[in-house]
């Protein structure tokens, strides 16, 4: 049940981005919500040695969707935002078993 944790920055990111119609406001509130949440996870993750590609990438991803919500067109930006966190999680994740260490090894060597 705890590699379900891993995911949380992810599942907050798209709930919140695609509430209703979203505005460059509500998809910049999902992101700064979400990164949070990932920050909040990663600090006990780091003290244990446990950090995993999935917090990583979410780490990494939600400054820069920030910075890409503040450079590009609101519009683009709301469209795109699901496409670019989507690819974003899925990068993540393959970086991991590229690297040989799957986001679900730190989990299983947990239990």
């Amino acid at each position: 049940m705890a590699y379900f944790a891993g995911f949380a920055p992810w599942i907050v990111f798209f709930v919140l981005a695609g509430v209703g119609n979203p505005t460059r406001e509500s998809l910049m509130l999902a992101v700064g919500i979400s990164f949070l949440v990932a920050l909040v996870m990663a600090i006990p993750a780091v003290k244990l040695r446990r950090l995993t590609s999935l917090d990583a990438g979410a780490l990494i991803f939600f400054p820069v969707m920030a910075i890409i919500g503040l450079i590009f067109a609101p519009e683009t930006t709301v469209k795109y935002a699901p496409v670019i966190g989507t690819a974003a999680l899925a990068l993540s994740v393959g970086i991991g078993i590229w690297m040989g260490r799957p986001f679900t090894l730190v989990y299983a060597k947990a239990q």
